[in-house]
C-alpha cells in the first residue's frame, strides 16, 4: 500500500506510542535514506521534522518486546 509522507507524519502524530505510529517512523526512516545519509537526515530532521521525536530501531524492537511480553498483538 502506498502512503504519502503526509499520511506517515500524520500516523506518527495521531497514534504517539500506539504501533501504528512505530511502524510510520520505520517507513519514514527507511523511504527518507536517514539510515544511508546521516548528516543529511539530520539537516532534513530539523527543516521539516521539528517537534516529532523519532524512536531508533532499538528503541522500536525494545518497545516491541515489552508491549508482547504483556501480551498486545500486533498484525503489520
Amino acid at each position: 500500500m502506498h502512503k504519502t509522507l503526509g499520511t506517515m507524519i500524520e500516523e506518527v502524530i495521531k497514534y504517539g506510542s500506539d504501533m501504528t505510529s512505530i511502524v510510520a517512523q520505520y517507513q519514514i526512516f527507511s523511504v527518507s535514506g536517514a539510515g544511508y545519509y546521516w548528516p543529511k537526515a539530520q539537516r532534513q530532521r530539523g527543516m521539516y521534522f521539528q517537534g516529532v521525536h523519532f524512536q531508533s530501531i532499538k528503541d522500536m524492537f525494545e518497545e516491541f518486546d515489552e508491549r508482547t511480553a504483556k501480551g498486545e498483538v500486533f498484525i503489520i
